[in-house]
Formats: structure tokens, C-alpha cells, sequence
């Protein structure tokens, strides 16, 4: 019976030292994951997804690239709460909605840009990358009288060469590090609890004003409310960047 004992003991032991193991390979690879969305690989550029800041400050960012309804409606949520935002839009929806283009800047908004079409960019060349953002920054400088600074790739898509094309124009490529989701239309109050759950300072937070994320002008509202409520303030992107105390977290474009 002892011998057995010790057996078993030594069994349990190893059958321990394998969950260890494994369990602390998980949290490495975990940890990789977390750290390949902030940390570029050396001299190389990356979207800037959130920015270290003391402030208890945050952005929302809205894509747009199809409709005209609920980017209405996304901007007079905003108006009534006084809330400034950026809007990531398409080159062709630009030249199809100008006085809705203008209507982001008088309101205080920033406009970037969403290259021209809604196409994946990392399944291109540098050519057609060039073509997207020149028509795009063309379309939305016609309109707003400036180069836009910010630029997202549709859906974060960003590839080596999508990065590098973009910041060889001039532009800082954005991601986001709270996606609230409202493009899956999970509800409204589910989209409110994510965000409020997730918010942190710093964050770029992503949210949509086409026409098929119908959801989000009224989980927008509760939103902000929310955010308010646990004493976040909202800012631009620039403004976020600039602000004394502020700094780019590791994914910010060097």
C-alpha cells in the first residue's frame, strides 16, 4: 500500500507539473496576442489604437461609407449632447454626401479617411493602396478644404504595405482598442454595457453610422450618458494626441 502511495503521489505530481505548464503556456500565448495588437515590430509603423493618457479621456470614432439616416441621426446625438467624434469616411461617400461632410466639420468634428471604396487593402498592391488614398484624400479635401490627417483602413484591414504606404503620405494610420460591436446589432443595451465595461483612457473606440448599424444612434446616447456618469470626457483625436500628458501607447505610428 505504501509503494502504491508513493506511485500515485508521483503520479499526481507530474500530472500537475503538465497543467502547470500548459496553463502557463496559454498565458504566454495570450500575453502575445495582446501585445502583437500594440507593440510594431522594430522600425516598422502601426495603426495607433489608444493613447496613454492621465486623463480620464477617450474617443469615438464612427465609419462611414453607405447611407445618409443614421449618419444623420449619429450626428444629431451628438450635437444635443455636445460631443465631439471622428468620422472615418469613405472618398465616394464623401462626394455623394458633401453637405453632410461639411456638416462634421462645422459641428467640430474631425473627418479621416476610409481610403475611396469599401475594399480589404491588404489583398492589394501598393499602386492600388496609393490610388485609394489619393482619390480619397482628394474627394474629402474638395469638400472640407483640407487633406485629411487620420486614415483607417476599412474594417482595420492593414497589411505591411498598407502601413507603410499610408504613413509615406502623410497620414496616421488608425485602428481602435474598443470595438463596441454595433455593427453585429446585438441590441442596444448590449452595445451600452460593452463599452461601459471596456472603457478605458486613451481608448479610440469604434462605432458605425451606416445605414445597416440602425442601433447605434440610440446606444450612442446611452453611451455617452454612461461614459459621463463614470466621468470620462470626450475629445478628438488630435485633441487627445495633443494634450498635455498625453502620450502614444506602443501601437502609435513612430
Amino acid at each position: 500500500m505504501f509503494v502504491l502511495h508513493l506511485d500515485l503521489g508521483e503520479a499526481v505530481r507530474r500530472r500537475a507539473a503538465v497543467l502547470a505548464a500548459f496553463f502557463g503556456f496559454l498565458l504566454v500565448l495570450e500575453g502575445g496576442f495582446r501585445l502583437a495588437g500594440h507593440l510594431p515590430a522594430a522600425g516598422r509603423p502601426a495603426p495607433l489604437e489608444r493613447v496613454e493618457t492621465r486623463r480620464r479621456e477617450l474617443v469615438l470614432t464612427f465609419d462611414v461609407a453607405w447611407g445618409e439616416q443614421v449618419a444623420v441621426q449619429v450626428l444629431d446625438v451628438l450635437h444635443e449632447e455636445h460631443v465631439p467624434a471622428v468620422f472615418f469616411v469613405s472618398g465616394a461617400w464623401a462626394a455623394e454626401h458633401p453637405e453632410l461632410v461639411r456638416r462634421m466639420t462645422a459641428d467640430g468634428h474631425e473627418v479621416g479617411s476610409l481610403g475611396y471604396r469599401q475594399i480589404n487593402m491588404s489583398q492589394y498592391g501598393r499602386e492600388v493602396i496609393l490610388e485609394e488614398l489619393r482619390q480619397a484624400g482628394d474627394a474629402i479635401r474638395q469638400v472640407t478644404g483640407r487633406k485629411p490627417r487620420f486614415f483607417r483602413a476599412p474594417n482595420g484591414d492593414y497589411s505591411p504595405t498598407v502601413l507603410q504606404t499610408a504613413a509615406e503620405q502623410g497620414y496616421v494610420p488608425v485602428r481602435w482598442s474598443l470595438d463596441s460591436q454595433d455593427w453585429l446589432g446585438p441590441g442596444t443595451d448590449y452595445i451600452r454595457r460593452r463599452v461601459l465595461r471596456l472603457a478605458r483612457p486613451g481608448d479610440v473606440v469604434l462605432m458605425n453610422a451606416n445605414d445597416t448599424e440602425s442601433q447605434t444612434p440610440l446606444a450612442l446616447r446611452q453611451v455617452i450618458l454612461g461614459l459621463r456618469e463614470e466621468g470620462f470626457d470626450f475629445v478628438t483625436l488630435s485633441r487627445l494626441l495633443g494634450d498635455a500628458g498625453a502620450t502614444p501607447a506602443p501601437s502609435a505610428l513612430r
